[in-house]
This record gives structure tokens, C-alpha cells and sequence, in this order.
């Protein structure tokens, strides 16, 4: 069975390289290893044009080099390491069989087939049948 059947593409629309750990002061010293993002001064944060709206982003397996960092309705907050990722290129991910399907129902996702050829014609009882395709 084939793994990498489906890819799915996301733009990347936002990049920057934030600090991820808050100031915390004099704070409990317990408090201040509660962090939400881990610290990683090297990783630079993409936002790419896809969310839970379009997808399941639990199911996107990431590229190497990247991690999910976080997801809204509207768009994925990626951390990299890539430094060839700007404004306006693509990231692609493999996908898992529910995240497929939710992509596949939304009306903003462009679906494009690769080596799509068409089947042989089929045939009824009286010959062939211009209606029906084998798959």
C-alpha cells in the first residue's frame, strides 16, 4: 500500500522569528518552567493558509525539520528550522485517513489529480455504455 497517495499544500502567508518564552520576572521559580511552546531561539514561526476548518491538524505529519506549534479555524502555526521557508512557498504534508476526508468535503481545498487517466469503457448487456466507467 502507498503512503504518500494524498499530499496536501499549504501556503505559507507569515514568518517570524519570535521569542517564544514571556518575561516572567520575579515569578515562582515553579511557575516559570510552565512554558506553552518550548524555547527555541533557532526555530522561526510560519503561518500557513490552512486550520481546523480545512482540516485535522493533529493528522498532517510534518516535514523534518518542523513542528506544530498550534492551530486555529483558520490557520496553522508551524516552528522550522528550514531557513528556505518564506512568503509564498508551500509546505507539503502527509495525511492520515480522517484528516483526507475532512479536506476532501471542504469547498476552499483545490483538489488536483496526478497521472489521472481515464478508465475502459464499459459495457451493458447491449454493448458499450457511454455512462458507466470501470474504477
Amino acid at each position: 500500500m502507498f503512503r504518500d497517495a494524498f499530499t496536501l499544500l499549504a501556503e505559507v502567508i507569515e514568518t517570524d522569528a519570535k521569542s517564544v518564552r514571556p518575561f516572567l520576572g520575579d515569578t515562582d521559580p515553579s511557575v516559570a518552567k510552565i512554558y506553552l511552546v518550548p524555547n527555541n531561539s533557532e526555530t522561526t514561526r510560519l503561518l500557513l493558509v490552512i486550520g481546523h476548518q480545512d482540516t485535522e491538524a493533529t493528522g498532517l505529519k510534518m516535514p523534518s525539520r518542523n513542528t506544530l506549534i498550534g492551530a486555529t479555524s483558520d490557520h496553522l502555526v508551524i516552528g522550522t528550522k528550514d531557513p528556505t521557508l518564506c512568503v509564498g512557498s508551500e509546505m507539503r504534508f502527509q495525511i492520515i485517513y480522517s484528516t483526507l476526508m475532512r479536506a476532501m468535503a471542504v469547498p476552499d481545498i483545490q483538489t488536483n489529480l496526478r497521472n489521472d487517466r481515464p478508465g475502459p469503457n464499459a459495457y451493458d448487456a447491449y454493448g458499450p455504455n457511454k455512462h458507466l466507467t470501470l474504477v
